[in-house]
C-alpha cells in the first residue's frame, strides 16, 4: 500500500521477452517499447502508456482497465479478450480506458472488453473485434476501415 507506481519512461523493454501475469498496475512507461513482448494477463490497471510501442505484443487476456494508451502503437497486437472496460476508482467514480489516437491497424479484438473506452481518432483498419464487448465505447473519428465483427451494442453507427 505504500509502493510507489513503477517507471519506465521511454525504457526499450524488448529484452525481457516475456512479463506474463506480472502485476505492474499503475506503471508509468510512456513512450517505452514493448514491441513482439509476451504479455499475456498482466495487469497493467490504470497504466500510462501513452505513446508506447506496443505493436505485436501478446496482451491476450491483460487487464488494462482505466489504461491510458493515447498514441500509442497497438499494430498486430493480440487483445483477445482483453480488458479495457473503465476502472471503478470510488463507488462514484470510473476511469475509462483511453485509446485515443491509438493505432490498432490488424489487432485482433476478439471477445475484448471495450465499454466505456474513448477511441477517439484510433486507426483500427483491418482490426478483428468478434465478441468485443462495445456498450458506451467512443469510436468519434475513428477509422474503421476493414474492421471485422463489429458490433456496436447501443450506438448508432
Amino acid at each position: 500500500s505504500e509502493g510507489q507506481p513503477s517507471v519506465f519512461d521511454g525504457v526499450d523493454l524488448r529484452p525481457l521477452k516475456s512479463i506474463t501475469g506480472l502485476n505492474l498496475t499503475a506503471l508509468s512507461a510512456k513512450g517505452a517499447i514493448f514491441y513482439g513482448l509476451d504479455m499475456e494477463g498482466v495487469q497493467l490497471q490504470g497504466a500510462h502508456l501513452e505513446n508506447a510501442d506496443l505493436r505485436s505484443a501478446n496482451l491476450h487476456r491483460a487487464d488494462l482497465r482505466g489504461a491510458r494508451l493515447k498514441n500509442a502503437k497497438l499494430n498486430g497486437a493480440d487483445l483477445r479478450g482483453a480488458q479495457l472496460g473503465p476502472l471503478l476508482i470510488a463507488a462514484d467514480r470510473l476511469l475509462s480506458a483511453d485509446l485515443t489516437g491509438a493505432v490498432l491497424r490488424g489487432a485482433d479484438l476478439s471477445g475484448a472488453d471495450l465499454r466505456r473506452a474513448v477511441m477517439t481518432g484510433a486507426d483500427l483498419g483491418r482490426a478483428i473485434l468478434h465478441g468485443a464487448q462495445t456498450r458506451q465505447l467512443d469510436l468519434t473519428g475513428a477509422n474503421l476501415t476493414g474492421v471485422r465483427g463489429l458490433t456496436l451494442d447501443d450506438q448508432a453507427a
